[in-house]
């Protein structure tokens, strides 16, 4: 059984109390995703609209020297890639599955004992 006071520790509650209150064995009540639900943080989040940005050109004027080579050359602010891969990367395909809800025998109905077929518990027995 586990408790603070076994650890001499306190727990940071406030003075309303703990939202997600902890079970025997320092578990705690409510999962990481249904705290985040309690805590209605989806409504707080605030999104920041990112500043229009000036349309930058793509070339750079920059002054040439000599007298048979101009005044100045427009140079691109990025240069080409040096290696294009050999292949093309495939899309990915849209997934186009539908889940439909999962339809049970009639004769399965609460309290009607089921054989597992699947996973770690398979050939375990268990009520539905």
């Amino acid at each position: 059984f586990f408790s603070f006071e076994a650890l001499e520790l306190e727990p940071d509650m406030g003075e309303r109390g703990s939202r997600n209150p902890l079970l025997p064995g320092g578990v705690s009540r409510y999962s990481r995703s249904k705290m985040f639900a309690r805590r209605a943080s989806y409504k707080k989040r605030k999104t920041v609209a990112p500043a229009a940005k000036k349309p930058e050109s793509r070339f750079v004027s920059k002054p040439m020297r000599g007298s048979k080579n101009g005044t100045t050359r427009n140079i691109p602010v990025r240069s080409t890639p040096k290696m294009y891969p050999t292949e093309d990367v495939r899309p990915k395909l849209k997934n186009r599955k539908i889940n439909k809800p999962t339809r049970l025998r009639k004769s399965i109905q609460p309290g009607t004992v089921l054989i597992l077929l699947a996973n770690a518990h398979r050939g375990k027995r268990v009520v539905f």
